[in-house]
């Protein structure tokens, strides 16, 4: 196929004050053998003067001069490209979530609980998603959410420690919490009273016992010392978890270990390009095929993932 044939990528790199990395930026974009690329630089009111390197480049890239926005003004540009940076926890457990709620029935449910909420988003897309299910989002923290969120969502402050709801849902997911609580077994057996018969619950849940960096520690003492803090909940293999489940009244549907290898490889890179967002943006499109990778591919090691039913 021609080059000029071929589909144009357009590339957006915003700028604020780093013009010591947009050099490098914009030859590895130029270094791709894609032949057919534009490169757009957004600078956001920098002060530093990155005229004097972009100057080289005029004949490469097309320049966006606007007055300081913020950082966010200028991501929003690559709101619908792979480029846009995200959280890549967030975004492999939920590529993770949704590849398993395609697998359950939901046809059948009409009352869901998100068992440790925080922001609301897999409540919020539950209730978008499937407009037949009451789904009730609750947080031992008070949540604010905007006032057009849809009908069928409503979040309740509570403790799941202390749920003495029964046989009242169809599906209970709880991701990234129970290592937040001590004596997170007295949880599990809140969900399966709080259950319908046959009702499912979902687990996804770190275990960061013994657990090796590919990188070296230094890149994530910040994180290392707030999930020390945090993370006081027990953690639990996947024989441990899948015995506790068990004993508690449960049947496995499903149980693996995930992110592996890769989701591990795409989250500690999204870590250490946290100050280098120009970095960040350029790397961001492998970080979520990484993601992909490890969505689909079985691992030996990693988080804890079950789908049980009562």
């Amino acid at each position: 196929m021609n080059s000029k044939n071929r589909p144009k990528v357009s590339v957006i790199i915003p700028l604020y004050n780093q013009k010591q990395y947009v050099g490098e930026a914009i030859e590895s974009i130029l270094n791709q053998s894609y032949p057919n690329i534009e490169i757009i630089v957004v600078n956001d009111g920098s002060t530093d003067n990155p005229f004097s390197v972009l100057e080289k480049y005029k004949k490469n890239i097309i320049l966006i001069n606007q007055e300081n926005k913020g950082l966010a003004a200028a991501k929003n540009l690559l709101k619908h490209t792979p480029f846009y940076p995200t959280h890549m926890g967030s975004y492999i457990r939920n590529l993770y979530f949704w590849k398993y709620i395609s697998k359950l029935p939901v046809k059948n449910f009409t009352k869901v609980l998100d068992a440790g909420c925080g922001s609301g988003e897999y409540a919020l897309k539950i209730a978008q998603s499937f407009p037949w299910i009451d789904v009730i989002a609750m947080d031992i923290k008070r949540q604010n959410f905007q006032s057009n969120y849809p009908p069928n969502f409503l979040f309740k402050r509570g403790d799941l420690l202390e749920l003495e709801e029964r046989h009242n849902y169809d599906f209970i997911y709880s991701i990234d919490v129970l290592e937040h609580i001590p004596n997170n077994i007295k949880v599990l057996r809140n969900s399966y009273q709080a259950l319908k018969h046959s009702g499912y619950l979902f687990l996804h849940m770190p275990y960061d016992i013994d657990k090796k960096s590919i990188f070296p520690d230094k890149f994530f003492a910040k994180f290392n010392v707030w999930a020390e803090k945090e993370h006081i909940g027990e953690q639990y293999t996947l024989d441990e978890i899948k015995s506790i489940l068990q004993k508690i009244g449960f049947e496995i549907v499903e149980i693996e270990y995930t992110f592996g290898f890769p989701g591990e490889l795409a989250w500690e890179l999204d870590r250490i390009t946290d100050g280098n967002i120009i970095l960040k943006i350029i790397i961001m499109p492998l970080l979520k095929i990484l993601g992909l990778i490890s969505v689909n591919v079985k691992h030996r090691t990693g988080n804890i993932l079950v789908i049980a039913r009562k």
